[in-house]
């Protein structure tokens, strides 16, 4: 059997932008994912949309925060709090932390799992970023260079 790769998104606003990032991560080439959602305190329609994820897949596990827990204050709390709270139940082998507004690429974790693979010594890894505006639109600055 293949090892668990664990993916924690958060999500607290910006529903069409979570929907796109959830299934990019459900229709991955390597489907052995455990799907860990923190939800950041969003709304009630985020978090239904939640449920009706985890009804539909049981890869999916949640964390419930009832208020959002971003403060200007410390802005790197609430990173500290979520990726903390998902490692404690993350069963994967690997785990990538993504937020709400990324895409992965659908063979991005089949990739990652062969790189660790093939390379033991290897500990950490990340695909790189291309930055698209909200109408799919690939921004100058990160189009490929040839």
């Amino acid at each position: 059997m293949s090892s668990i790769f664990t993916i924690n998104i958060d999500v607290f606003y910006k529903l069409p932008l979570f929907r796109e990032a959830i299934k990019a991560i459900q229709d991955q080439t390597y489907q052995n994912l455990e799907i860990i959602i923190s939800n950041n305190g969003a709304d009630q329609e985020i978090t239904d949309f939640i449920s009706e994820t985890k009804t539909a897949d049981k890869r999916v596990k949640v964390i419930e925060y009832e208020e959002n827990i971003f403060s200007y204050d410390d802005p790197l709390l609430f990173i500290y709090v979520l990726l903390n709270d998902a490692l404690k139940i993350a069963e994967g082998e690997y785990i990538f932390y993504q937020s709400y507004d990324d895409l992965m690429s659908l063979d991005y974790v089949e990739r990652m799992v062969k790189l660790f693979k093939e390379n033991t010594e290897c500990i950490s890894a990340a695909g790189l970023p291309v930055s698209i505006d909200e109408k799919g639109t690939v921004l100058p600055e990160y189009k490929e260079i040839s």
